[in-house]
This record gives structure tokens, sequence and C-alpha cells, in this order.
């Protein structure tokens, strides 16, 4: 027997719409955000949400069958991910994953990285920056600048380079 919605869906929405609804998880069925100071609650969390986001990157992934390559840019480990069939223009967007920087990684969220790779035929640089609360949020944003400045040493002009991130 199939289990009810947590939200109503109206009958005036399309059916795309009531789908989209059906789908939608119970966010009350998410584990709770620990206390700031548990970090093996964190560490708990953060596990759950990187199996979450495999789990939804996984057939994103097959389908769309980027060039994926594990890299090291400015020190800070990123992943380059080209999209099928892509021509180098010299143009790179940065990614850097949502999860509220307490969650998921450049992994988990890679099926985010190829589908915008996919849709803008660009390469993509996604950061696998440091989560908190094992460090603070300039640490992050000290990652994510240094692996812009990696790829700036590497010939990567600044006026070819996009940032992008989104939110889980």
């Amino acid at each position: 027997m199939a289990t009810a919605p947590y939200v109503h869906i109206p009958e005036t929405v399309s059916p795309e719409a009531q789908a989209f609804l059906r789908a939608m998880p119970d966010p009350h069925l998410k584990p709770q955000f620990p206390a700031p100071d548990d970090f093996a609650g964190w560490k708990k969390l953060q596990a759950w949400a990187e199996a979450d986001g495999i789990a939804r990157s996984e057939p994103v992934v097959k389908a769309l069958d980027p060039d994926v390559r594990a890299l090291t840019l400015g020190g800070v480990p990123v992943l380059d991910i080209r999209p099928k069939g892509w021509t180098d223009n010299g143009k790179v967007m940065v990614y850097t994953h949502g999860g509220a920087h307490v969650m998921y990684s450049a992994a988990s969220m890679l099926g985010r990285a190829a589908l915008a790779a996919q849709e803008t035929g660009l390469r993509i640089v996604s950061i696998d920056y440091t989560l908190s609360p094992q460090v603070r949020f300039d640490a992050m944003s000290d990652q994510t600048v240094a692996a812009i400045r990696g790829l700036l040493a590497g010939g990567q002009k600044l006026s070819d380079t996009a940032i992008f991130g989104d939110s889980v």
C-alpha cells in the first residue's frame, strides 16, 4: 500500500507537477542537524547526506556519461567534469556544491555538475571543499580561492571562468 504524500496535491496543477509533489520526501524523515559541537552527530549526518547524494547522482551520471577526472588544484581536491563530446573552448565553470556548507561533496553532487556540463557544453570544476564543522566558513572560501588560483596558474583566463553554486 502506497503512503500518502506529506503535502496537499491540488487537482488544478499539471500531472507533471502532481508527480513531482508526490515524489517529494517528507523533510521530517531526514536526520536533524546536530548541535554545533556534536562532531560525531555531524559525521553521521554527513554520511547520510553523502549516501543520499550519490544515490541521486548515479542515474544522472550514468545517463550523461561525462568524463570525470579527480584532480588537485591549488592543493584542493576537485572533480574535473567534461560533457560527452566536449570541445575545449577555453571556458570553465567552477561549481561550489550545495549542502549548507555542512553536507555533500563534489562526488555526491556529481549529478548536478554533470547536468550543468551537459546543458552548457562547458568543462565544470567541482570543488570538494572541507565541510563545517570540521573547518570554519573562511577555510571553505579559502579552498575555493586556492582552487581557482590553481586553474589560473595552469593557464585558465579569469575572463573565461564563471562560478556557480546551488542549494540542496
